[in-house]
């Protein structure tokens, strides 16, 4: 019984959140490209260490106050994320904000490139905000999520608070055995 226990445990993991809270510092920024956080790795097509920042938790660019959110430095470049030693991941949602968090609006465009090969595109606006936004995507069984700028705009921004693999649910068969590990546990505690 314990062990159909913690399989349906195992099973019902919650999504995990990438908040790159453990970048925060108090200078004005560091400069990450590339950065492997949370089991992920982000790239950025300009490959220069400069390319991906962290503002100081106190600099008015950033836009999550007091803790860290990443930043594009680089108008019209792409930035990559996949799974650290490569697999498969869902993409839930995405945290995002200009690159100065000034409430520019601008378009940015996301690629999800699926398990198998597939594609597909999707984009988001960012209103005349201060602060992030959030997007949700609800995207399965990627090999990887790029997002940079759509045509016509600068697209530099920052990005925080990814949703990846959000929680199963257990299939039917995981459930049978719970159903039956619990009611042998009961007829043993009876019996006893």
């Amino acid at each position: 019984m314990l062990a159909a226990a913690l399989s349906l445990a195992t099973l019902q993991a919650s999504a995990a959140v990438i908040d790159f809270n453990g970048l925060a510092h108090d200078g004005v920024l560091i400069e990450v490209n590339p950065l492997a956080y949370g089991g992920f790795l982000f790239s950025n097509s300009v490959d220069k260490q400069e390319a991906l920042g962290v503002w100081g938790r106190n600099e008015v660019q950033q836009a999550d106050p007091g803790k860290a959110a990443v930043y594009v430095n680089f108008a019209g470049a792409t930035t990559t994320m996949t799974r650290a030693g490569g697999g498969v991941f869902d993409f839930f949602a995405i945290d995002l904000a200009d690159v100065y968090n000034e409430g520019t609006s601008s378009t940015i465009r996301f690629t999800f490139t699926q398990q198998g090969g597939g594609t597909q595109m999707e984009n988001v606006t960012l209103d005349q905000l201060v602060g992030l936004q959030t997007f949700v995507f609800n995207k399965t069984a990627l090999t990887s999520v790029a997002w940079g700028s759509a045509d016509g705009t600068g697209g530099w921004n920052q990005f925080d608070n990814i949703v990846v693999d959000p929680a199963t649910v257990p299939e039917p068969a995981t459930l049978a055995l719970l159903g039956l590990a619990l009611t042998g546990l009961g007829f043993l505690r009876r019996k006893a």
